[in-house]
């Protein structure tokens, strides 16, 4: 009996334990989408001379994103600064995103895509940035069906 009670509660405590390593990833994941993100925007808050645009491109249940700049010359896969990875870690992909791109001139990647541009000066919540970003989110979910979602405003400040 003793020993019965033992492996029930044994079994209990594993389960929590893989919930909360899996919530623990889906949080660094959360984290590095936000900050590839934000890399996207500060490319262009440290633009000088011609304007520079700068995105991230998502695909649907994929672990991988990119991210883009154009100088003027075109657009360009970028890495992002910082030893950022552009793969998610195993298990947790992009489930959804939703993008505004209004007053964007098009470009390879539509509406797949957060993007940034330099120009004109706009405050935002928590900082002042230079240009203006597409406004929305990225939602990227684990293996189990757990979800984060991180957030863009016009500004380009990111918060999750």
């Amino acid at each position: 009996m003793a020993l019965a009670i033992v492996a029930i509660s044994a079994t209990v405590a594993m389960g929590a334990w893989q919930r909360t390593q899996e919530a623990a990833t889906l949080r660094q994941a959360q984290m590095q989408v936000a900050a590839i993100l934000r890399d996207a925007v500060a490319r262009t808050q440290q633009a000088t001379g011609a304007p520079v645009q700068a995105g991230v491109a998502f695909q649907a249940n994929s672990g991988v994103l990119q991210e883009y700049v154009n100088t003027g010359g075109g657009w360009q896969a970028a890495q992002p600064g910082g030893n950022l990875s552009l793969s998610l870690p195993p298990g947790v992909v992009v489930q959804s995103w939703s993008f505004d791109q209004t007053g964007f001139a098009s470009w390879p990647y539509g509406a797949t895509a957060m993007r940034a541009q330099s120009g004109e000066t706009d405050t935002g919540v928590y900082e002042q940035v230079a240009g203006v970003t597409s406004p929305g989110s990225v939602t990227i979910a684990s293996t189990h069906g757990m979800t984060a979602t991180v957030y863009v405003t016009r500004a380009g400040t990111v918060w999750y």
